[in-house]
């Protein structure tokens, strides 16, 4: 037996002609602690752009605008859309070069008529890897997330398309250097 493992050890796997690699990945982590290491991660991973909204105080935390001013130093694009104007100034003070907007994207919140659950977070990285974060609103139980990692993966496909209509067409535009927000 241990001659047919050493044998199989030193098989390498059979390439398909016309076989691409692909890397999909889908995490599903719990509680705010996991999540909010989790979309640091994402962000310190990115290469050319994070689309993050934080749709929730909570989200809001100082290692994630340190995360996020770390990626503007390294080049990385860095688009934030917030609930409120509060949300948006502290994110603008925090990483002046970010284009922080108040996201008017009425579907992060629950509806009237559903159980209540509330989007506390989106992050797009590179346009190819999602995170999605949510926590129902009255009842105490801890926030959990979704996050999935592939241009072709259908949760990032959908997340892309509704993430870019965020600033598009807004009548409070992003937050550029220079800018002073209404207070």
């Amino acid at each position: 037996m241990s001659d047919l493992r050493h044998a199989l050890d030193g098989v390498e796997p059979a390439a398909m002609e016309g076989e691409t690699e692909t890397t999909h990945e889908v995490w599903a982590p719990s509680g705010a602690t996991a999540i909010g290491n989790r979309t640091e991660r994402l962000i310190g991973e990115a290469d050319r752009e994070v689309l993050l909204v934080l749709a929730d105080e909570s989200a809001v935390s100082e290692e994630l605008l340190e995360r996020i001013g770390n990626a503007r130093s390294d080049g990385v694009d860095v688009i934030v859309g917030t609930p409120t104007e509060d949300i948006r100034d502290r994110v603008a003070e925090a990483v002046p070069d970010a284009s922080v907007f108040v996201s008017e994207l009425e579907w992060l919140q629950p509806l009237p008529d559903e159980d209540g659950t509330a989007i506390t977070r989106m992050l797009l990285v590179d346009r190819n890897t999602i995170l999605v974060g949510t926590a129902p609103a009255h009842d105490g139980s801890p926030e959990q997330a979704i996050s999935g990692r592939g241009f072709t993966d259908g949760m990032v496909v959908i997340a892309r398309r509704l993430m870019a209509t965020g600033p598009v067409g807004s009548e409070d535009p992003p937050v550029r250097p220079g800018d002073h927000p209404h207070r």
